[in-house]
């Protein structure tokens, strides 16, 4: 890495700019993990919290996906086998170190996500499986007591024709994303988003209330007792338990929303497109297409980001205090959350009680928003369960060139949203004639405006896939 200020005059604005270069590939690299191991869940071959990140090298193979729940950690590998370490999900003794999920050897698994006490996975021709306790008909195999659960992962009878492309599980209930952009639900009524109120448990059936609406789901996410949606066209959806402020609904919320309500925040009146959402224990963190997050819902452990330490934020908040910082995307744990840079940089806040927040620092602490040392490692996507943290290494060769600038506007121009096109225009111009570059894309910017003062985030990025 390297710094190269520089300094650009343009119609009269004078800007003063630190480019930062980042260039990494690490196409192979192995998942790091950190946090709570007391059942050997991190399966790195002991049962002692790991308060760094901590590269897991016992996989024979490149891992595409880890996933942690409460007391075990799900991988799956190019290969499309399953792995597990930890304790539950039919193992009989804790395992320290992964091993293959038996079962489904003949099946090519894409996707994985771990509830509480449940699993979810789907294949490469879309066909959804289920592991696990089967209380409140969360498995989608069946009415509880009937079906008690699964020990080996078992296709769910009512998906099998539709094709699943993601799945999201919480502790009661399940969510499954099929090709069609419809939501499918099962387990206790009051998580499964379809107006229910009867005693029995909720069956596998799609979520009618998108359907009457036209509306078509990208992504689905499934924290504890509430889970958010994101349509194609940009907008959050949530749906489940409400209090604390999980859904951002504000603090007169009932206490359930039965069906999928629209998420109002700052992002709808900037025109702000939303790109990812995750929902963790009782918050919830909105990332938008300029590159800013959101963060709402319980902050008892100051695990949303913000300077404040409101134990609970009831309304969608920008995390403005972190100048310069662009987000990509995030995950939502039980009392911490992770921010992932399109730089391949982590960013941690909430309890440290295992380490998962990456700090090397005493546990049982609370960790402020700051940076984790992943030893150089470009980070491209993580995951965050029960006091358990996962980062993934980027799967590409990625040359990234970070601009931060102050622009000192004319007084005439008020309004930073009316020059973020030309901004970026001309600082990639730039960019690409100082360092000699072809910028390929622009891949996001957002602006924190202050009086006639703008703060300009850029990434501009040219990217190659791995062979």
């Amino acid at each position: 890495m390297s710094d190269r200020p520089f300094l650009l005059q343009f119609h009269g604005m004078i800007w003063s700019i630190l480019v930062i270069i980042c260039c990494a590939r690490v196409c192979g690299a192995p998942p790091l993990v950190f946090g709570s191991n007391l059942d050997g869940q991190l399966g790195v071959g002991s049962i002692e919290s790991v308060s760094v990140p901590l590269p897991l090298t016992a996989f024979a193979e490149p891992v595409a996906q880890v996933v942690p729940g409460v007391n075990f950690t799900l991988a799956v590998g190019e290969s499309g086998r399953v792995y597990i370490s930890g304790f539950g999900l039919g193992l009989s003794q804790p395992v320290r170190t992964p091993v293959q999920l038996g079962g489904i050897d003949a099946v090519r698994i894409r996707g994985l996500a771990a509830g509480t006490q449940h699993a979810l996975m789907y294949s490469d021709t879309g066909l959804a499986y289920a592991v696990g306790d089967n209380s409140f008909g969360r498995t989608g195999l069946g009415p509880y007591p009937g079906v008690l659960g699964a020990s080996v992962p078992t296709p769910v009878p009512g998906l099998q024709a539709e094709a699943v492309t993601a799945v999201a599980a919480g502790d009661r209930f399940s969510l499954f994303l099929t090709a069609r952009h419809q939501v499918w639900s099962c387990g206790q009524v009051m998580y499964a988003g379809r107006n229910l109120t009867a005693a029995a448990d909720a069956a596998v059936a799609v979520i009618d209330w998108f359907v009457s609406k036209n509306i078509s789901v990208a992504q689905i996410s499934a924290g504890h007792s509430h889970a958010v949606c994101l349509s194609v066209d940009g907008v959050v959806y949530g749906f489940g338990l409400a209090d604390s402020g999980r859904l951002g609904l504000g603090p007169a919320a009932a206490q359930f929303q039965l069906v999928p309500t629209p998420i109002p925040g700052p992002w709808v009146e900037l025109a702000d497109g939303v790109s990812a959402v995750a929902a963790g224990l009782a918050h919830t963190i909105v990332i938008t297409t300029r590159m800013s997050a959101y963060a709402f819902g319980d902050n008892t452990y100051q695990q949303l980001g913000l300077a404040s330490a409101e134990p609970v934020v009831y309304n969608a908040t920008q995390l403005v205090a972190h100048q310069c910082v662009a987000f990509a995307t995030a995950a939502a744990g039980w009392g911490h959350s992770l921010f992932v840079s399109p730089f391949g940089d982590v960013y941690a806040a909430g309890s440290n009680a295992q380490g998962q927040t990456g700090r090397n620092t005493s546990l049982g602490t609370t960790a402020p928003f700051s940076l984790v040392d992943t030893a150089g490692a470009d980070i491209g996507l993580a995951a965050a369960g029960a006091g358990v943290s996962v980062l993934m290494p980027a799967s590409r060769s990625r040359y990234e060139y970070a601009i931060c600038a102050r622009v000192d506007l004319r007084p005439e121009v008020t309004d930073g949203q009316l020059v973020l096109p030309l901004v970026q225009r001309r600082l990639a111009q730039r960019l690409a004639e100082v360092l000699n570059v072809s910028v390929e894309r622009i891949v996001g910017s957002r602006i924190d405006a202050a009086s006639i003062d703008v703060y300009v985030c850029l990434s501009v990025t040219a990217t190659s896939v791995c062979p």
